[in-house]
């Protein structure tokens, strides 16, 4: 079994709300942290490259307040992805474009994917369930 140092956290971002996104992050965050003793990449954590002169394609909304398109933050995210070992599905991912484009392009690539289960047990009483995910 390869050592996992590095995973990446997807999850949906247009259509959230800046609760349910930090929330995602911060359940994301310490899965990887507690489950794989790993260092969790967020999305939003990663820059977005202004190229002077240039400006976004406007190729897909990335939604209201956006400072860029939906195909700047893919690339950087996709960019920055490559540099893991991992990837993270938190829970709605199936439910975005750009996850599941994640998720595609991860497993093609090799990465290791992990998907977070909330179940209501874990909900009401804030612990984590991930048995089978780290089994060979």
């Amino acid at each position: 079994m390869r050592t996992i140092k590095k995973v990446y956290v997807s999850h949906p971002i247009k259509g959230q709300t800046e609760e349910q996104i930090a929330q995602n992050e911060a359940w994301g965050k310490e899965w990887v942290e507690t489950a794989l003793l790993a260092e969790a990449l967020l999305p939003r954590t990663i820059p977005v490259i202004d190229h002077p002169g240039e400006h976004c394609p406007r190729v897909m909304d990335a939604g209201q307040g956006a400072e860029h398109d939906w195909s700047c933050y893919m690339r950087a995210d996709i960019a920055a992805m490559m540099g893991c070992d991992g990837i993270l599905m938190m829970p709605g991912w199936m439910h975005s474009r750009g996850a599941g484009l994640e998720l595609h392009i991860a497993l093609q690539v090799g990465l290791q994917p992990y998907f977070y289960e909330a179940t209501p047990e874990w909900r009401e009483s804030g612990r984590f369930i991930w048995e089978g995910l780290l089994d060979g």
